[in-house]
């Protein structure tokens, strides 16, 4: 598999050796895996949650560009991940942001769409704002596959109870 945290664009486009690298790896393997996330780039702007998307449309762009993927695009999996925010307290956030790096990747249905950590981020914390959202997202999960806008759903950055309530909270919806 390919992690794609820390790829940047230059200047809008990708770097050749990288776009070598996918087209041998494509090559090689007899497909790849993806893992990005709508939160993953080098930029200022990104870390500052002003440029979401960057490497989802790398990964898009390079998938394209790659005669491998262009013969046979089901033999590249891609794997992305919402990124829970303080904003962010709806299960139509998720799909909303499922949607949007849907659209960046160009793709009618995610292969692998997760929650990039627990919603553990509280910057209002000491004013009393403290409530997780948690099972709105593994909601969201669920309605962006009941959709179709995904075909598995999972969570990245959980240890083994919220991976166990996160499961069981999915189970009971189907």
């Amino acid at each position: 598999g390919c992690g794609t945290i820390a790829w940047s664009t230059d200047f809008g486009r990708p770097n050749p050796e990288l776009a070598d690298l996918v087209s041998t790896a494509s090559a090689n393997q007899n497909g790849v895996f993806f893992d990005t996330g709508e939160r993953y780039g080098s930029h200022a702007k990104t870390a500052l949650g002003m440029g979401w998307g960057e490497t989802e449309c790398l990964v898009a762009k390079l998938l394209k560009e790659n005669d491998a993927a262009e013969k046979d695009p089901t033999k590249a999996v891609v794997a992305t991940k919402f990124t829970p925010s303080p904003w962010r307290t709806t299960v139509e956030s998720v799909v909303e942001a499922c949607e949007e790096s849907r659209k960046r990747l160009g793709v009618e249905s995610i292969d692998l769409y997760q929650i990039q950590m627990p919603d553990i981020v509280k910057p209002l914390r000491k004013f009393g704002f403290d409530k997780s959202y948690d099972k709105i997202y593994w909601d969201g999960l669920a309605e962006c596959y009941h959709r179709g806008l995904v075909q598995n759903v999972g969570v990245s950055n959980y240890g083994p109870t919220l991976v166990t309530e996160c499961s069981e909270h999915l189970a009971k919806r189907g």
